[in-house]
């Protein structure tokens, strides 16, 4: 759990218990960040915080699903995330809890994981395969 504080501590990313209250740069699921960073490398989890955290308004979307969702994406098409700059400039426009909230409405089709990712490749394969 050390690395996993130290790359959110890295990038300004408070963790907080469950009981507090979410907000900008706050962060509740530091497991979910355990798993990711021991399947897939501290690079992987940086970017997948970076894509949320330093995006548009996304700073209040750090969600285990919506983390999970970004993560599957980067794993899916590397090349788009490969794109540096133009990667994070996508997100900038989109809206992850909004995203997340459609999700939720049609969670007893869908679980919220796979609706966000559906819905973020529709927005980036627009962009990354124009």
């Amino acid at each position: 759990m050390l690395a996993v504080e130290r790359i959110c501590s890295d990038l300004d990313i408070e963790l907080t218990p469950i009981n507090v209250t979410r907000g900008p740069m706050r962060l509740r699921c530091p497991r979910v960040l355990a798993g990711l960073l021991a399947k897939y490398g501290e690079g992987h989890v940086i970017l997948v915080l970076r894509t949320i955290a330093e995006t548009g308004s996304n700073s209040v979307a750090l969600h285990s699903q919506i983390i999970l969702a970004v993560s599957d994406i980067i794993r899916a098409h590397p090349t788009w995330a490969a794109r540096g700059l133009a990667w994070l400039e996508a997100f900038d426009d989109i809206d992850l809890l909004a995203m997340a909230t459609t999700a939720k409405a049609n969670r007893g089709a869908v679980p919220v994981r796979q609706a966000v990712a559906a819905m973020l490749f529709a927005r980036l394969r627009s962009v990354f395969e124009s």
